[in-house]
């Protein structure tokens, strides 16, 4: 027997995971009436229940404060470390040039002086 429901669509596909259906189940157990008086035991173990959830609770809040102070502080230190490596990167670059424009410099003095040399074994026997 297929599924019909929402809206009358078939739901044929749920017969080959739940062959039968569980009636029984549902109407083994009458419903609890909700304005029942509930006996004083039942009504201190679930006062003491609601106790100690509530200081659960309040742990817990006191934890997650502590947790987002320290979210923060990481975040933090992960903005000025993305920051740092930023100026590193630029200071590597404006190296790089540096010593580009030296290794230019050495070697136009070292090709001149070479030449130098050459003019002054011409000229001086």
């Amino acid at each position: 027997m297929p599924f019909t429901s929402l809206g009358g669509h078939s739901l044929s596909f749920l017969s080959s995971f739940f062959p039968f259906r569980p009636r029984h189940i549902l109407t083994s157990y009458p419903p609890p009436d909700p304005f029942s008086p509930l006996p004083s035991t039942t009504r201190r173990m679930m006062e003491g229940k609601m106790l100690e959830l509530s200081q659960l609770l309040g742990l817990f809040t006191g934890t997650l404060l502590e947790q987002q102070d320290q979210v923060e502080e990481i975040h933090d230190a992960a903005r000025g470390t993305h920051d740092n490596v930023g100026q590193a990167n630029h200071e590597l670059l404006a190296t790089l040039e540096r010593n580009s424009k030296a290794s230019q410099t050495m070697l136009t003095f070292v090709f001149l002086l070479c030449i130098a040399l050459l003019i002054l074994d011409q000229v001086i026997p």
